[in-house]
């Protein structure tokens, strides 16, 4: 188990993760230009739970979302193109998390769970080049901090 809070860390890994799989950019951060291909992660909202009033061993949860925003868009791409590429990085955002061999994110010190909880799109819109897509993927993440 964690001894601090690891959201940090569990962000860094899923971009580590995310990148061994795809050779689209991986960026940790929501980049300048949302319409630029790759994957990037943008937000990450949860709550933290701990007893108040506890002696000794003190548990505390923290339990937290982390929303990855895939993007494909490449120049003269059709919709559908721009949809299963943009599925193709999706993939290796899920990857990350439920993949049956390798290193997945619950293999980080402290994790105590970690899931795809949403997956919306991937969405084609047209651009003046042709077509882009959109997709997010939701990764649920439960970790145990003993203070």
């Amino acid at each position: 188990m964690a001894t601090r809070f690891i959201r940090s860390e569990c962000k860094q890994r899923i971009v580590e993760l995310i990148s061994a799989n795809t050779d689209a950019d991986v960026l940790r951060n929501e980049p300048k230009n949302w319409m630029q291909n790759g994957v990037f992660l943008a937000d990450t909202i949860g709550t933290v739970s701990y007893p108040a009033q506890a002696a000794g061993y003190i548990p505390r949860d923290d339990e937290f979302s982390i929303v990855v925003v895939c993007v494909r868009n490449e120049p003269g791409d059709t919709a559908e193109q721009a949809e299963e590429g943009c599925q193709e990085y999706g993939e290796a955002v899920m990857a990350a998390v439920t993949a049956d061999t390798g290193p997945t994110l619950d293999d980080l010190d402290g994790v105590f769970d970690a899931t795809v909880s949403n997956v919306d799109g991937p969405d084609s819109v047209p651009t003046a080049e042709g077509f882009m897509a959109v997709m997010t993927v939701t990764i649920d993440v439960h970790t145990r901090i003993t203070l």
